[in-house]
């Protein structure tokens, strides 16, 4: 039965230590709008199995490393993902930089080479045979998001990072903020601790919203390979030479198709009243 803490500054400290002791806990994290539940540990073999059975995933498939950007050079070679560096050149910055560049739009997965150190459950092995880190998440620096700052002290103090997953059992959607109480008894026997968090925020439950637009990077061209909630031409600034090819990629609930229409009419129809 998991023990419940609730998601509250004081206790930062407190559900650091606890992941950084080996245990299973379910984290609230995200924007206001679209705010769900994760699953996070350890990157360790331990954790990675206890994943794979909450979620009934086979033995072949690999969980994401939970994230922020500060993760990414602790877990990937980003020095040698071939359409990384390529976008950090062409923009001329670093590529840490592009990363955060990435996360800073919104909820991404970037599929980069991975570092040796990881478990071979938080990494898969691509059509070139090179070991290859997901790292998932969104940037966030909204205060009543604990989970950014949980993830930065567990770096510091403990020198640790996290694989997560998104926080439901095989078969269920994810769970909003406010289906807190319905992914509480549904995960309870699952996990180890529960993060309760008290503020609920938001009016509908939008979990259809919460998917991850995904990147492979690891080509000499980026290449999406899941459409998520965000339309991937959001990152064609980024990555100009983004292929993109919608019909070779599963459907999801609740995602962008017409990205920014409304909102670019909208600010051409002002302008034009000036």
């Amino acid at each position: 039965m998991a023990e419940i803490i609730h998601a509250t500054p004081e206790n930062i400290e407190q559900i650091v230590s606890l992941i950084a002791q080996n245990k299973l806990v379910v984290i609230p994290y995200g924007k206001k709008e679209r705010r769900v539940f994760a699953i996070v540990g350890l990157a360790n073999d331990d954790i990675v199995r206890r994943m794979k059975q909450i979620k009934q995933r086979g033995s072949s498939q690999g969980v994401a490393i939970s994230g922020i950007p500060d993760v990414a050079p602790f877990v990937a070679e980003l020095d040698k993902t071939p359409s990384l560096v390529k976008a950090a050149k062409k923009l001329n910055i670093s590529p840490q930089e592009v990363i955060e560049k990435c996360f800073k739009i919104g909820g991404i997965g970037l599929v980069l080479l991975a570092q040796k150190w990881l478990p071979e459950g938080a990494t898969m092995v691509n059509d070139q045979g090179q070991r290859t880190v997901l790292i998932a998440g969104e940037n966030s620096d909204e205060d009543y998001d604990i989970f950014p700052k949980v993830y930065r002290q567990l770096m510091k103090y403990h020198k640790q990072v996290m694989v997560g997953t998104s926080a439901n059992l095989h078969g269920d959607d994810t769970y909003h903020i406010l289906e807190q109480d319905k992914a509480l008894e549904k995960l309870k026997d699952h996990v180890d601790y529960f993060i309760y968090d008290n503020l609920k925020l938001g009016f509908l439950p939008f979990k259809h919203f919460t998917s991850a637009t995904m990147i492979d990077l690891t080509g000499e061209k980026p290449e999406v390979i899941r459409w998520g909630n965000l339309h991937p031409y959001r990152f064609k600034k980024i990555f100009s030479n983004l292929i993109f090819e919608p019909g070779k990629l599963k459907h999801y609930k609740g995602r962008e198709r017409q990205h920014h229409l409304i909102p670019k009419n909208l600010i051409s129809f002002i302008k034009g009243l000036f």
